[in-house]
């Protein structure tokens, strides 16, 4: 008998635990995410026209985060939330189409200071430490260190 009062302890203990843990994991899914500064900056070799922070792969419905063009090496600071992706768009020869590329996930940024570099056809993420005492093209070449 005393066998099973302690089985019956020891699964109403497990039962109770397992819910908490599931209910604070249900909250914090659902907890607002906070925006984040992100520098995007542009490595095309080509005005960026365009700039949108979007939730999920579509960008349709996303405003343009520019009031004039991204020159070439130029830097821009926007806000997003962790999670939310960016898409830029640019024309490869002057007249032509705009050419959109999105970064294929979301971005995982929990902090301001995260660099988004934007090439021909890719992405890089830099985080914040990444960034300290970073100098883009500081002898005409790719950015690096001083």
């Amino acid at each position: 008998m005393q066998n099973h009062w302690a089985m019956c302890g020891v699964a109403w203990l497990f039962a109770a635990l397992t819910t908490g843990c599931a209910s604070n994991e249900a909250e914090s899914k659902h907890e607002p995410q906070a925006p984040v500064l992100l520098t995007v900056w542009n490595s095309t070799e080509c005005d960026i026209e365009d700039l949108r922070v979007h939730d999920g792969p579509t960008y349709a419905g996303a405003s343009n985060l520019l009031t004039d063009p991204l020159p070439d090496d130029g830097r821009i600071d926007v806000q997003l939330k962790s999670g939310q992706r960016v898409t830029a768009m640019r024309r490869n020869v002057e007249g032509g189409h705009l050419i959109a590329f999105t970064t294929a996930n979301g971005l995982a940024v929990d902090a301001d200071g995260y660099m988004l570099q934007v090439f021909q056809e890719s992405f890089r993420l830099l985080p914040p430490s990444a960034n300290d005492g970073f100098v883009a093209h500081p002898d005409g070449g790719p950015g690096g260190d001083p």
